[in-house]
């Protein structure tokens, strides 16, 4: 949907092949006023994900949309906002969904000069695992990252974003990354409870960071429960980290945090994966 308004979209049952990357199943751009619901999802890309593209900057933000009570499976993003994101992109809610396979749970990828803001996700359970090539992601829970798609551009920010009542079973970390060009800002996660394990063979201990020309696409990275880097009011209230029975060596800590100010933890229970080796928590 490019450029739609007052849009409802109730009980479609959308069976993409799930062999097939650029393969998505809903895709609100440029849309204003939208509510996606009761949806059953299968595809190989992105379920639901909102954007605002370059080709239709002239229809304005995205914003006001609701996608509630809907059933996905994919081999990418269960529920996303960009990687396009030209114009704004605000006043978004994501609630009651279940994500019963994905590469990324929850995702943020803002790549150009758009805000995103005012965000929501609520009362969502998902299961994230890695993926073959060519598909995107590293079977990470939660993904904001705010990183240029090319060198010397611009990219906007990601401020006010919410989770509440996040249940995610996954393979990599759940990540708040900004960048030096584009910190993140004010971010809550309030009973997010996080289980950790590998269930698949492919080679970990990395995080996704593209697309982008101006940082290396993949980025060599231990595997914390919750990493969050280049970051400004971060809030975990009663989140939780707990870790299955196939732990290699480069699970680490439940918290990683390095050049965030403002981080506040309130009843945060979990310990690190390998608690003789290494401390629950760290901040760089």
């Amino acid at each position: 949907m490019m450029g739609w308004e007052h849009v409802l979209a109730d009980r479609l049952k959308i069976r993409n092949k799930p062999d097939i990357p650029n393969c998505d199943g809903i895709d609100p751009d440029h849309c204003r006023d939208v509510e996606i619901r009761n949806c059953d999802i299968v595809c190989g890309d992105d379920a639901i994900v909102v954007k605002s593209t370059r080709e239709g900057a002239r229809y304005g933000a995205s914003s006001n949309i609701i996608v509630k009570d809907c059933t996905i499976e994919t081999k990418d993003s269960g529920l996303k906002i960009g990687t396009e994101t030209v114009g704004d992109i605000h006043d978004i809610r994501f609630e009651r969904c279940e994500i019963r396979s994905c590469c990324r749970g929850l995702t943020i990828q803002l790549r150009d000069e758009g805000d995103v803001f005012n965000i929501d996700f609520a009362d969502i359970r998902f299961t994230s695992r890695y993926e073959a090539a060519p598909w995107w992601g590293r079977g990470e829970t939660i993904s904001l990252t705010a990183i240029p798609r090319t060198t010397g551009s611009r990219p906007g920010r990601i401020h006010d974003v919410r989770f509440r009542n996040i249940t995610g079973h996954a393979e990599n970390s759940a990540r708040i990354n900004g960048t030096p060009e584009s910190r993140i800002g004010n971010i809550t996660l309030d009973h997010v409870a996080l289980t950790f394990e590998r269930t698949t063979g492919y080679p970990g201990s990395v995080h996704d960071k593209g697309p982008t020309t101006a940082h290396p696409d993949i980025e060599p990275h231990i595997t914390s429960a919750f990493n969050i880097r280049h970051a400004d009011g971060v809030s975990l209230r009663n989140c939780s980290v707990a870790w299955g029975k196939t732990l290699p060596d480069h699970f680490t800590n439940a918290l990683e945090a390095e050049a965030v100010t403002k981080l506040s933890l309130t009843g945060f229970a979990g310990d690190a994966a390998h608690p003789d080796r290494d401390p629950a928590v760290i901040i760089l």
